[in-house]
């Protein structure tokens, strides 16, 4: 049978992801998840499907050969250098349990994460970023015109100031590293890669002649990167405290119990 392209997946079951990336012909598969599929790739991810999707996903981040498939009998060669990403809307619980995960494998996929609060209004914007109307519709707009041009391959340079910008993003993070490696922040390794993927990714959604990431995309994008891991501390650190304040008020009511 000929390869049909399978570009977006909506809300996939565990396994579908990984299924669907050798079915398609140019293996670019970008998954959109809510809630209820999300949480339930979560609690598949130790079960061969869901791990072969998170695996799918970090491989994909890290431009390495998935050979995964293969080796379960899934697929019928290793894919090479496969396009994988993930757009994830789901609660903050959901998000604060899949970022303090103890598996190995969602804590990997979680490091890749670019993770932003919808509620609030959040965009990359290049010269007016407080406009208030921001949702996700940036975003609906990147995510339109990447998908637009999937077939169009295209070399994209980065300009010296963008160079500049990226580089001390990246020297602030190794710095930050150097100072405190703790486990909780080792996913700050994956920062300035996260940031320039998204510096491409405005670049994409910009009508640029000169076909280079500029110093103001570049910019924009170390700005949204560094929000989102702000946002994701509050995220996790509300989740903690919700579970510390339940713990205590179990415990006092135990304790009323015996009164």
């Amino acid at each position: 049978s000929q390869l049909r392209p399978m570009s977006l997946i909506e809300s996939p079951r565990p396994g579908r992801v990984s299924q669907a990336i050798a079915k398609s012909a140019n293996q670019n598969i970008l998954a959109l998840y809510d809630e209820r599929s999300f949480a339930g790739l979560i609690a598949k991810a130790r079960s061969r499907t869901g791990s072969l999707d998170l695996e799918l996903f970090c491989k994909g981040w890290q431009d390495q050969i998935f050979d995964g498939g293969f080796l379960d009998g899934v697929h019928a060669a290793a894919v090479d250098a496969p396009r994988a990403a993930a757009i994830i809307v789901a609660r903050p619980e959901t998000i604060a349990r899949f970022l303090t995960s103890n598996d190995a494998t969602l804590a990997r996929f979680a490091d890749t994460c670019l993770v932003i609060d919808a509620d609030k209004g959040y965009e990359p914007v290049l010269a007016n970023p407080s406009r208030p109307e921001a949702t996700l519709a940036k975003w609906e707009q990147i995510v339109t015109h990447l998908h637009g041009k999937r077939n169009q391959p295209e070399t994209i340079g980065l300009t010296d100031g963008a160079l500049r910008v990226l580089d001390a993003f990246r020297a602030r993070i190794a710095a930050a590293l150097d100072q405190n490696s703790s486990e909780a922040l080792l996913f700050l390794g994956q920062m300035p890669r996260l940031a320039a993927k998204l510096a491409v990714s405005l670049h994409a959604t910009q009508t640029n002649p000169l076909g280079v990431v500029t110093e103001a995309q570049a910019t924009a994008a170390v700005a949204t990167t560094e929000q989102g891991i702000q946002y994701r501390h509050s995220v996790i650190q509300g989740w903690r405290d919700r579970i510390a304040k339940a713990k205590f008020e179990t415990t006092c009511a135990r304790t009323l119990e015996k009164v």
